[in-house]
């Protein structure tokens, strides 16, 4: 049975109104435009993703789309988890982001977010964060692998818990039903300033990203059939 990749770009069009994310001058035009911006930059990268997985056998995909009624993120989680529930084989929700910092110092490392009490998501993680270690060394030192919860102690790792909270878990007849075949992850691949520079050049930075979630999943893959 083929893998079940979801994917969600964290940011954009939500109940009637646009969330942005991060964003920044990077023609260095002056101006901010939409293509400038984190909601615009993750779908690229992530259509750029379903593109390459769309060819291999051993995947399938699903985008979760922009037309949901829901402020935050549930409706999107909602949905994930039906449908893997509905897949019944083995299924990965890729929240995806761009990360940034005030001030001029940019984020220098990739970051890959699971549950903390996931091993089955944790192994997912680092298989992605090698891949994209791998694949952005000229746009990112390293990539880290976060273990995030509701009640992390860090602000930054409870807004990472945010992003994936209602993954995994369905209402089934009024009861909370575990979806145990999901594993669910947080991307931030890079820092958005990193993708700076000619169009040309932000479409390389989000290829690398792209390639780097590809061969991530590729080697996740092998694992599950070596069980």
């Amino acid at each position: 049975m083929p893998i079940l990749v979801i994917t969600d770009a964290g940011h954009g069009p939500k109940a009637g109104r646009l969330d942005p994310g991060a964003q920044a001058d990077l023609d260095r035009d002056g101006i901010l435009q939409v293509d400038e911006q984190e909601q615009h930059l993750s779908r690229r990268y992530l259509a750029a993703l379903k593109a390459r997985l769309d060819t291999l056998a051993a995947f399938q995909t699903f985008a979760v789309p922009d037309s949901l009624d829901d402020p935050g993120y549930s409706d999107g989680h909602r949905l994930a988890s039906d449908a893997a529930a509905a897949h019944g084989g083995p299924a990965v929700y890729l929240s995806g982001h761009l990360n940034a910092l005030a001030g001029d110092r940019l984020v220098e490392h990739a970051i890959v977010a699971h549950y903390d009490r996931s091993a089955d998501s944790a192994v997912l993680a680092e298989h992605l964060a090698r891949g994209l270690a791998r694949s952005c060394a000229g746009y990112v030192r390293s990539a880290q692998v976060l273990g995030v919860a509701r009640n992390s102690a860090a602000a930054y790792q409870r807004r990472l818990h945010y992003c994936i909270r209602g993954v995994g878990v369905r209402q089934v007849d009024g009861r909370t039903v575990e979806v145990p075949n999901l594993r669910a992850v947080v991307l931030e691949p890079m820092d958005i300033r990193a993708l700076a520079g000619t169009d040309a050049d932000t479409e390389r930075g989000l290829q690398a990203i792209a390639d780097g979630l590809a061969h991530g999943l590729l080697a996740w893959a092998a694992t599950l059939e070596d069980r």
